[in-house]
């Protein structure tokens, strides 16, 4: 072994290429600094805020607290997605026709290829126990990346709202027009009541009350409320059948969100993205953890969207299974009824007729009055936000670049 006399002459001996090194290492990293092209990262921090819900029937609405750390990741997602990157794109004039292309410096750009970048440059991530999500854009020219990223965050807001009328505009019209065929119908059977008073007299009509049968009450209470059932599933179904294929809007309905397999996978592809942007600061792209991570995220992200078109459909099925129920039940309830009144009409013509007439005038009553009331509740679901983001600190132009780092 040497001693320490030994090694320290050694160094000595080498000294000159120890310099050299150092010389050189100096000259390179100087040379890289000064080639390397300077980017600048801005950054937009939103906070998603919580809004109590409340509307006439609680039970119809589905609450979601949005402290969760799975529609948080959601959100956080939701912001990095093509739809809305093209969106911001478009806004800022940044992107070619569709089916044309650009050249840059760079060469010849795609609609596609430009896109595909900037969802590269787009990283969102959330502060540890908080509601807060900071989203960065990285960007060769720091006022473009400050631009873009309020942009982000202005188009998202845009998408949550016109996403919330759009989901509220189809059954808001139904029950406008529902509600307008009820109240004709209401007229119409207060009228023809009122001509039968006069027709038969009000001694007649209090005679006949008491051979009113207390089956066929019964059972008129019981279509009433069947036919309410069978508007309210109707239009529950319809709604569902609004739902289209595109994931990330799939998502934004809380009972798909809500599902334990659509959260599960969800929280795994967090997990997996975490995992991934460590990755991409160690490898490269050929690498075969580069490869594998890559893989893996693509896989979750194909099991994601299987699992939440097949929640959809069951959703779907579901509802569509209540809506024939409750019309099953509405026609067997209707031939009761219709048997039910054969009899009374044998015993009194115009007892029964006076009945029909009046039990169509309570029954269209309550229809119309439930169909306004489900209209209101629209109307009030329409202004609750599941998912409104309140801008914390807006992006600012940079004054150093991000990249290279240059200490």
């Amino acid at each position: 072994m040497l001693d320490l006399h030994g090694i320290i002459r050694l160094v000595l001996d080498k000294s000159w290429l120890i310099v050299s090194c150092v010389v050189l290492a100096v000259i390179f990293a100087a040379i890289y600094v000064q080639r390397a092209p300077r980017i600048y990262e801005a950054t937009t921090t939103v906070q998603v805020e919580q809004e109590e819900q409340k509307v006439i029937k609680v039970e119809q609405v589905v609450s979601e607290d949005l402290r969760g750390l799975e529609i948080l990741n959601t959100i956080a997602q939701k912001l990095r997605n093509l739809g809305l990157l093209e969106e911001v794109l478009e806004a800022n004039n940044m992107l070619p026709p569709v089916g044309a292309s650009m050249t840059n410096a760079s060469g010849i750009l795609t609609r596609e290829g430009i896109i595909s970048g900037f969802e590269k440059s787009v990283k969102t991530s959330l502060r540890r126990n908080t509601r807060l999500i900071d989203i960065s854009v990285r960007n060769a020219d720091r006022r473009i990346a400050a631009r873009l990223a309020n942009s982000l965050v202005e188009s998202y807001l845009g998408q949550d709202t016109r996403q919330q009328q759009t989901t509220t505009a189809g059954a808001g019209k139904f029950l406008l027009e529902e509600a307008a065929r009820l109240k004709k119908k209401l007229e119409a059977s207060e009228q023809a009541l009122q001509d039968y008073r006069r027709e038969v007299g009000s001694v007649s009509l209090a005679q006949n009350q008491d051979i009113i049968s207390p089956a066929l009450q019964d059972l008129n209470k019981r279509l009433t409320q069947s036919t309410a059932d069978v508007i309210q599933s109707q239009g529950a179904y319809q709604d569902s059948l609004k739902m289209g294929t595109n994931i990330a809007a799939l998502l934004a309905y809380p009972q798909i969100a809500a599902d334990s397999d659509v959260s599960t996978i969800a929280a795994a592809i967090a997990r997996l993205e975490n995992d991934f942007a460590v990755i991409r600061q160690r490898y490269r792209e050929k690498h075969p953890k580069y490869i594998l991570a890559a893989s893996s995220l693509d896989g979750l992200k194909e099991q994601l969207a299987a699992t939440v078109l097949k929640v959809r459909d069951r959703i779907q099925q579901t509802l569509h299974i209540t809506y024939e129920t409750a019309f099953t039940a509405q026609q067997g309830l209707k031939k009761e009824l219709q048997d039910t009144e054969s009899k009374v009409m044998q015993l009194s013509d115009k007892g029964v007729r006076f009945n029909v007439l009046s039990r169509e005038v309570a029954s269209d009553r309550v229809l119309f009055d439930s169909v306004i009331n489900r209209l209101n509740e629209t109307s009030l679901t329409a202004q609750i936000a599941p998912e409104r983001i309140r801008v914390i600190q807006p992006a600012l132009v940079p004054e150093k670049p991000a990249s290279p780092k240059i200490k």
